[in-house]
């Protein structure tokens, strides 16, 4: 009889751990392996895609900066990774119609404990937190798709992140818990001294401005791959620009052969000659990349008013 009960107990626990795993949501998560195969304690990236797979329109937040932290590993050997700096970090809206996707690739390391082979294949899924957006209804855990990469433990943590805490760094203020070990060496977004006057440029969240890119179309003269970015104010008011077209989480070894500048890392492209955008109003900008290994071009564009300078 004991032995009915243990495998009764046995069999609740896991339909528990499938209800965990295969939740009823409109929003679903997968992820993807950039590279099947990394080295113990070294930051790999992972592709992750949140999707729409309702038939109506969803909405959820993600932050500013720092997005891994958003998602959590079922394998404790599996961490995610922080390595971006920002002036500032806050929930930003994202809405998906049906079918649409947000794509975004996270740092993520693997620490096998000491005393395990020279080779390991790690198991994990990730599960996505949405943070809480004003009045917004919080959403469940989402969890993704499992996948496989093979670790090599030689003993290197080449790569490793070392995170004091979880809360991200504030650029120039002082505070903040990550120890950044990789920022970008192409930049030129510098923290503000204390004291100064904070940068007047806004980030236009969901809701306000849309963004539509035209197909790219090679250019045989000068090998890169050329379209068009238009955005659209959706809001019913008038918002003043200058605008500023941030191209985030863009394909690795593609170059935005045009942009204008970077910030934190990331190219961005000034709209040219539109000082403000009316209720319905678009504007255009051209965008050029360099794609020397021909992988499919991806990136998200967050819209901002305002200057960097």
């Amino acid at each position: 009889m004991r032995k009915y009960i243990v495998l009764l107990g046995v069999l609740l626990l896991g339909f528990s751990a499938m209800a965990i795993y295969c939740q009823d949501s409109p929003l679903k998560a997968e992820i993807k392996l950039v590279r099947t195969a990394v080295r113990n304690k070294e930051n790999f990236s992972v592709s992750t895609i949140i999707r729409n797979a309702s038939a109506n329109e969803q909405a959820f937040a993600v932050l500013y900066c720092c997005y891994a932290m958003l998602w959590t590993a079922d394998n404790p050997s599996v961490q995610t990774d922080c390595s971006e700096a920002c002036a500032r970090n806050s929930a930003v809206k994202i809405t998906l119609k049906p079918g649409e996707t947000y794509e975004k690739n996270v740092l993520v390391r693997v620490e096998l404990p000491a005393g395990t082979s020279q080779t390991e294949s790690v198991t994990f899924r990730l599960g996505f937190h949405a943070p809480i957006y004003r009045s917004e209804p919080k959403i469940p855990t989402i969890w993704s798709n499992a996948i496989t990469v093979k670790v090599t433990n030689d003993g290197d943590s080449r790569g490793a992140a070392k995170a004091k805490t979880n809360l991200p760094a504030d650029s120039g203020s002082g505070t903040g818990g990550i120890t950044i070990t990789h920022v970008c060496e192409t930049t030129n977004y510098n923290p503000k001294p204390p004291g100064a006057p904070p940068t007047s440029i806004t980030l236009l969240e969901g809701g306000k401005v849309t963004t539509a890119s035209s197909v790219l179309v090679y250019n045989t003269s000068n090998h890169t791959y050329n379209g068009i970015l238009t955005i659209k104010n959706d809001s019913k008011g008038t918002i003043l620009g200058p605008f500023q077209v941030v191209l985030d989480s863009l394909t690795d070894g593609v170059t935005l052969a045009n942009s204008t500048s970077t910030f934190s890392c990331w190219p961005y492209l000034t709209v040219p000659a539109v000082d403000s955008l009316e209720p319905g109003q678009s504007a255009t900008v051209n965008v050029q990349f360099s794609n020397p290994k021909n992988a499919t071009i991806k990136y998200v564009p967050m819209v901002y008013s305002g200057s960097f300078d």
